[in-house]
């Protein structure tokens, strides 16, 4: 199909396209999306990339313009919450049949299996997992060879990366702003200490076995700061809606074609029994794929599922796959210790980060599992405080000290790692 056809049947579907030179950018349903054509350098790319709590709609900045393009990212974000509630009662596609699979057989043998009966798997990871970028990244060759044409990705974008990760493919060059976001990325959640199996070298070496990388995130669906109403499930619902929708628009624009995704383990499949999950929307197997140190493996196997504790009141969420796939992985003992992913393992803890001087930083995890960052700061009298509206006991209240403010987390049944 010509660049031309596909950027009008991409137009057709619903997709916006802009161009470049040979430059092909497909975004998915606009109606959710902050738009990137507002100024020469777009507002919303600012909102999200460097301006410190930009999209947090409980913080205030006086730049109107900045204001203006929040508040119309706020409503869309409201828009997909809305949306996205529908997807509990979805119509889903019939589900593809799960092959027996013996525990010993090697990763190329279980993905050459699976493909015959369907053409989606889906990854679910936890994001430090080294194991589950290493299963994707060794089977490139065999993914070519199966005629696998997508790698579809959480974390990235629609409305701020594909146009990049568009010019990448087609260039081999990589923008400033996608190399950055994937180093922050990298480092935020502690993935592969050697660099070899990351979501940056990921995205490089699909490149250079042909896959096409495709964002299956948004700004309205990443970002979810201040968030009114926000539930346990309120990611899992705006994620997967939002996602299922892309891949589905994208299928229909560039033809139906085999294709592999990877995101968090709570998106894979259906998720505390309410939220269906990107395999179950598209017709698709998950794999629900896990470090394990050498030795440990036990291999592929029908996945019996994992109690987790989903919030600081430390209510069980059950994560299932279709498949567990253990994969072992020697991990160095200083990376582990030095893992903020793997330390907070439960919503609810936290710990006391030293930085230059004695600037320190509160890093906990929240109930929507993700790891936050707050500075401790110091009033005109000497006095610490947090700024963070959502633990409203401790907002802006002075301490004395540090123990008087971990005290006072602790007495929020936070738990401190040391």
């Amino acid at each position: 199909m010509s660049k031309a056809r596909v950027s009008s049947e991409l137009t057709n579907a619903g997709i916006s396209t802009t161009r470049s030179s040979s430059r092909r950018s497909a975004r998915a349903s606009g109606d959710h999306m902050v738009s990137v054509a507002w100024t020469k350098k777009p507002r919303s790319l600012s909102l999200a990339n460097f301006e410190r709590k930009g999209l947090d709609m409980e913080y205030f900045f006086e730049d109107t313009k900045l204001d203006t393009v929040r508040n119309t990212f706020a409503q869309r974000r409201k828009n997909l919450q809305k949306d996205a509630a529908t997807i509990r009662s979805a119509q889903l596609p019939p589900r593809p049949t799960l092959p027996a699979i013996e525990p010993q057989t090697s990763t190329a043998g279980l993905l050459e299996t699976l493909y015959r009966h369907t053409e989606g798997i889906v990854i679910g990871e936890s994001h430090f997992s080294v194991s589950s970028k290493k299963l994707i990244i060794d089977n490139l060759p065999l993914l070519a060879r199966q005629n696998v044409k997508t790698l579809y990705m959480e974390h990235l974008l629609t409305d701020l990366h594909q146009a990049d990760l568009d010019r990448f493919f087609e260039t081999g060059q990589m923008s400033k702003t996608l190399l950055h976001d994937l180093k922050i990325l990298d480092r935020g959640h502690h993935t592969d200490p050697d660099k070899v199996y990351n979501f940056e070298q990921l995205i490089i070496k699909a490149r250079q076995y042909g896959l096409e990388v495709r964002a299956i995130d948004c700004a309205s669906s990443y970002h979810l700061k201040g968030i009114a109403r926000e539930e346990s499930i309120t990611r899992q619902q705006m994620m997967n809606y939002f996602a299922s929708r892309t891949i589905r628009r994208h299928q229909d624009v560039m033809g139906s074609h085999k294709w592999i995704a990877l995101v968090g383990n709570s998106h894979s499949n259906t998720y505390q029994g309410v939220v269906p999950g990107i395999a179950e929307l598209q017709g698709g197997i998950g794999l629900r794929v896990i470090d394990v140190a050498p030795g440990k493996s036990t291999g592929v196997v029908p996945d019996p599922g994992e109690l987790v504790t989903g919030g600081i009141t430390n209510e069980q969420v059950y994560i299932k796959g279709d498949y567990r796939v253990a994969m072992e992985v020697s991990r160095p003992e200083s990376a582990r210790l030095l893992s903020i992913d793997q330390r907070l393992f439960k919503p609810g803890m936290f710990l006391v980060q030293q930085g230059e001087g004695d600037l320190q930083t509160i890093v906990h995890r929240a109930r929507d599992t993700w790891i936050h960052r707050t500075p401790v700061q110091r009033n005109a009298e000497g006095k610490l405080y947090l700024e963070r509206v959502r633990w409203p006991r401790i907002h802006l209240k002075p301490f004395d000290d540090m123990d008087a403010l971990v005290t006072a987390l602790e007495a929020m049944n936070l738990t401190r790692i040391a």
